[in-house]
């Protein structure tokens, strides 16, 4: 087992994309890297996050339980991980990442989407007033 085990590399190999950025007369390839897509992340930039507002004393996060005054907390919390998580990625995705990562869960419900139909009707008569 130890033989097998020595046969895996240290380090998996970065190669380079078909993508590149272009600063001044150079062009630099970007390296194509791996993603878990496990959140880990955004579970980083949220301890990060909270561990800055929490020394800025911008916010106070309890060791242990949930108050009503944390959950305000965790919400300034969990709009800037969310921004800075949006601006590290350079996109926006779901979020639901993040929001696990500040809440400890998540939890979606599927609408039916008649749900949205009266707020269609009324954008829909809006439009044609405009």
């Amino acid at each position: 087992m130890t033989s097998s085990l020595a046969s895996i590399p240290s380090f998996s190999p970065i190669t380079s994309n078909s993508g590149s950025i272009q600063p001044g007369d150079h062009a630099i390839a970007l390296p194509e890297v791996a993603k878990t897509g496990l959140g880990s992340s955004a579970a980083m930039t949220t301890a990060v996050v909270a561990g800055i507002l929490q020394y800025l004393g911008s916010v106070k996060l309890a060791v242990h339980g949930e108050s009503k005054e944390e959950e305000t907390e965790l919400e300034l919390v969990h709009m800037v991980s969310q921004a800075a998580h949006c601006a590290a990625q350079g996109k926006v995705g779901s979020g639901f990442d993040v929001s696990s990562a500040v809440f400890g869960s998540q939890r979606y419900v599927r609408f039916s989407p008649s749900v949205l139909l009266s707020a269609q009707v009324c954008l829909a008569s809006l439009q044609v007033s405009l």
